[in-house]
């Protein structure tokens, strides 16, 4: 079984680095796309979850964790600059 995951974890990387060198932005938009058949989880969740250090090494991967913490940086920024704003 260890084979197996081995071979499709493989597949999964080689896979999405195709997908990002086609086009950047949609392999993110597909890593991050939720899945209803498997309860709405993501690509990127299933990946975490199965420790999957070749996928989570990915540029792909690398760009949208960068994306999402920069984009939570930024809204707690714009609240924190609102907030006195709000007290006056």
């Amino acid at each position: 079984m260890k084979n197996i995951a081995d071979e499709f974890e493989l597949y999964a990387v080689k896979c999405i680095d195709s997908c990002y060198e086609y086009n950047e932005t949609k392999a993110c938009e597909l890593i991050l796309r939720q899945i209803s058949l498997f309860g709405n989880i993501t690509i990127a969740q299933v990946a975490v979850s199965a420790k999957s250090k070749n996928f989570l090494l990915t540029a792909c991967f690398g760009r949208v964790m960068s994306e999402a913490w920069y984009d939570k940086l930024d809204e707690i920024n714009r609240n924190a600059v609102e907030m006195p704003m709000l007290t006056i």
